[in-house]
């Protein structure tokens, strides 16, 4: 089995509010629950829904269209996935859904295979 090289956390949400400031709230909240390190101030625009962070371990990203949400982590490190999640749900409301999966590199001609998820289906209401 090809060695892990990263962390990948994908959510999706429905039925969520994003109100001015929440983007740059989940990114710094993100960051700051999952320990990851920021290297470069977060691209954000209020007017299309997004925002990225560039972290030293990958990204962070965020879109927020009309009451859908989606969410994006990847780390080399791992990382506490449950406090990811909370942020999304405490920030933006809503049901959110995500998976968790370790990412490798195949080794030239070898036959991609995705590494299994470790833990998916997260799903409960916001508060």
């Amino acid at each position: 089995m090809p060695a892990v090289t990263g962390y990948h956390l994908i959510a999706n949400g429905a039925g969520v509010t994003c109100r001015p400031g929440d983007i740059a709230r989940f990114l710094l909240r993100a960051r700051l629950l999952t320990g990851l390190h920021k290297i470069a101030p977060p691209l954000i625009s209020e007017a299309h829904g997004q925002g990225l962070v560039l972290i030293a371990e990958s990204h962070i990203s965020i879109a927020i269209h009309g009451g859908r949400g989606y969410a994006d982590v990847f780390s080399c490190q791992p990382f506490p996935t449950k406090a990811a999640i909370a942020a999304l749900k405490g920030i933006f409301g809503g049901r959110w859904r995500s998976g968790y999966f370790r990412r490798s590199a195949d080794p030239p001609g070898a036959t991609p295979a995705a590494t299994p998820a470790i833990r998916q289906g997260h799903s409960a209401p916001s508060k």
